[in-house]
């Protein structure tokens, strides 16, 4: 698939069958070849966007690889692009790909934003306690699926796109804004990390991915 960087078209070029993943050895040769066929048709390739798959990043590495050794011979700076017909390619990870791995690494690490911890046990807090209203709830398209890590299911990345990023980042500040200080007089000082209770760090990760 191929589609314009500035203008918005999109064109299937071509298809492949295959048995199982393809080694990137023949992933290669059909990068290269597809490539070269756009550029003499006159289009200008400016990136490669892939997904996280274990073939691809090796295909791209390795392009990128000799990329990188073709310009130290010639004496040029390296910058991880690939270069086919003197067209510096650049390699991009699809961001839906990027964002479920992001978030799926939270479920079980925290992350440090500014020298502050985030844990997703903040995540599950807000959710447990929106949950308990029974007038109003402010992520009320949001289930367990979406939020316990132990009936999640790696997240697919239209579920991760389309509820958690919109509801979380539409509201979640709100949340801190209403429940927060009721949550930790409920709950305990100690169910709470810090970042939670100073400055809705976890909001601040949300709205980041």
């Amino acid at each position: 698939m191929i589609r314009g960087a500035v203008y918005r078209w999109q064109q299937p070029i071509c298809f492949y069958f295959c048995q199982g993943s393809t080694i990137a050895i023949y992933l290669k040769a059909i990068i290269e070849k597809v490539t070269l066929e756009l550029i003499r048709a006159g289009l200008f390739p400016v990136a490669f966007i892939s997904d996280q798959g274990a073939s691809f990043r090796s295909t791209l590495r390795q392009m990128q690889e000799n990329t990188r050794r073709q310009q130290l011979i010639s004496g040029c700076k390296t910058d991880d692009t690939i270069k086919i017909q003197a067209h510096n390619i650049n390699v991009i990870f699809d961001p839906p790909h990027l964002m479920k791995g992001l978030r799926n690494n939270f479920l079980t690490k925290d992350i440090i934003l500014d020298g502050k911890i985030s844990k997703w046990r903040d995540i599950i807090d807000v959710y447990l306690t929106d949950c308990k209203q029974t007038e109003i709830r402010l992520l009320h398209k949001l289930n367990d699926e979406h939020v316990i890590p132990e009936k999640n299911k790696k997240m697919k990345r239209w579920i991760l796109k389309g509820s958690i990023l919109n509801h979380f980042r539409r509201y979640f500040y709100t949340i801190w804004l209403l429940f927060v200080g009721w949550c930790h007089h409920q709950m305990g000082e100690d169910r709470f990390s810090a970042s939670l209770i100073s400055d809705a760090q976890p909001a601040r990760i949300v709205r980041f991915i």
